[in-house]
């Protein structure tokens, strides 16, 4: 148990260290796609564009599928993004040492009011002749960014948009460190509020047609796959990615993105570091440019007009199976607790030990359910002392004592199937457990003396027999417990403790249950 619990610390200070190093306590985001508007021209590639970030981000760059927040067309309604954003500025929920990045990707607007432009995004309710209260402005943007405690914000906006919202612009930085701990310590160090549009006033956003994202969203996931990485570090900063973004869509397309700082930038730099798997092994992107004889032509944003056109962009490309389906194996230790009831028989001791060793698979439902299957090997050993008894046979009287031990050995291949509510790292679960016996042997040990009636000493030694448990077959139990996971490279590690209620007797003709209280640590891996 003490190396089970050394592990733990370890693991976790591993991970703390790793995390670290990457210049960020968590990383957040709200992504946010729109085609199907209520009011407004219906679009065909802005939810594929943000669901393609969305993956990219979990799958590439560490950032946690419960920590992003996803509202796409119907979902994003002016009132879902309003409370977003009040998760998002819960300081509760978002540490000062976290990031958080924003994408959307829709309808944008511009109106000048009192001689100035003022940018709006428009969620899917958004109606553009009642603008100033159905969209949300560049000014409450702001207001957002502001409160919102992590050390650095970045908004992507792909959408006609108006500059405005910038307070200032920003040129590539050109920097040079001896390392990259050096440059991540540096650009982390100071505060960063920034963003890109995808286009400036009235500017019109251009689509890939053989693609089915925009052109800017493309660029954008072109840039996180490392050719936005100008120096080759190893490390993409927000100013390397706008850069690259900004040259490849102005030259395929009449767009012209627009990159600056918000209000409350202190100069820092959000960076984008792949997570250490992906980089030792890289994966095939998730958009892949052909290359023909004739280059793609972007194309507007497509107006979806017609019902089977409608029915065709609503297949999407669907969200990533490393977020949804996770396998993994564990091992721990079982403090086993018995329960026998026996008019004969007085127990001085009930206890027992175990260990399980299993493997399972879990679905991600949503960012907050999980449904898991397990099957694992259980051992649910016991081992009994007994209060020193007599027993009368054939006019002689047998004394067992003082030392009377009883060991049990039961083990089973029990299949679990589990439903978990999971809240940030912590989660809670509750299931059935069905066990197969594999092994059911008990152990009598004992000393004994025999007399006769009249109590003169016949004989006396040591008795110890072996056999095994008639009518054992099956074992239900209900299990219940929590624990916590957090991301170790490539993997999720997790730490568990539950209940496992035995509900079925050991053996038919008993009166004998065996519970557990179980440790468990193991590893998820996506897939």
């Amino acid at each position: 148990m003490r190396k089970l619990f050394i592990f733990s610390i370890i693991t976790l200070v591993l991970s703390f260290c790793f995390a670290q190093q990457e210049g960020y306590r968590k990383s957040w985001a709200l992504i946010i796609g729109i085609n199907e508007y209520q009011s407004l021209p219906m679009l065909s590639g802005a939810a594929k564009s943000a669901k393609l970030i969305r993956e990219k981000l979990v799958r590439e760059f560490g950032f946690e599928p419960e920590n992003v927040i996803e509202l796409y067309d119907d979902q994003a309604t002016r009132e879902n993004i309003l409370k977003a954003f009040d998760k998002l500025m819960d300081s509760k929920r978002v540490g000062k040492d976290d990031r958080v990045f924003v994408y959307f990707a829709g309808h944008g607007v511009t109106r000048t009011m009192a001689g100035k432009d003022k940018g709006y995004i428009m969620p899917v309710d958004g109606v553009m002749e009642k603008f100033a209260s159905t969209a949300i402005s560049t000014d409450q943007l702001h207001e957002f960014q502001e409160a919102i405690p992590a050390k650095h914000v970045f908004f992507a906006m792909d959408a006609c948009y108006s500059g405005t919202i910038f307070t200032r612009g920003i040129g590539l930085r050109e920097e040079f460190f001896s390392s990259k701990s050096e440059a991540i310590a540096r650009f982390t160090a100071k505060k960063a509020r920034v963003a890109i549009t995808a286009g400036g006033k009235d500017e019109q956003v251009m689509d890939l047609a053989d693609q089915g994202v925009s052109i800017f969203a493309f660029y954008f996931m072109r840039g996180l796959d490392g050719d936005a990485d100008v120096n080759r570090d190893g490390i993409i900063t927000s100013s390397e990615l706008a850069d690259y973004v900004s040259k490849n869509v102005r030259f395929r397309a009449p767009q012209n993105p627009q990159y600056g700082k918000l209000p409350g930038d202190e100069d820092g730099e959000f960076i984008f570091i792949k997570s250490r798997e992906v980089a030792i092994e890289q994966k095939q992107p998730q958009v892949i440019v052909v290359q023909p004889k004739e280059e793609s032509k972007p194309q507007p944003r497509r107006i979806v007009r017609d019902e089977k056109e409608k029915e065709k962009e609503k297949v999407f490309t669907p969200q990533t199976k490393l977020s949804r389906y996770w396998g993994y194996g564990f091992i721990g230790f079982n403090s086993n607790s018995h329960s026998i009831k026996n008019d004969e028989l007085t127990f001085e001791k009930l206890e027992g030990s175990g260990g399980v060793v299993g493997f399972g698979f879990e679905y991600q439902v949503d960012p907050k359910f999980t449904l898991t299957l397990n099957l694992f090997y259980d051992e649910k050993s016991g081992s009994f002392k007994i209060k020193p008894f007599s027993s009368l046979s054939d006019n002689f009287i047998i004394k067992f004592g003082p030392d009377v031990n009883m060991d049990a050995k039961l083990s089973y291949l029990t299949l679990n199937p589990m439903m978990k509510a999971k809240s940030g790292g912590f989660y809670f679960g509750a299931g059935l457990a069905l066990g197969f016996v594999l092994d059911k042997k008990i152990k009598f040990t004992s000393g004994y003396i025999v007399r006769d009636i009249y109590g003169n000493f016949i004989e006396g030694g040591t008795i110890e027999e072996e056999d095994k448990i008639e009518d054992t077959k099956t074992r239900f139990a209900l299990p219940i417990g929590a624990g916590y996971d957090f991301k170790l490279g490539g993997f999720k590690i997790f730490i568990e403790a539950r209940y496992d209620l035995g509900l079925t007797k050991v053996a038919k003709d008993s009166e004998w249950k065996v519970s557990s209280l179980q440790f468990l640590i193991g590893a998820r891996y996506g897939f």
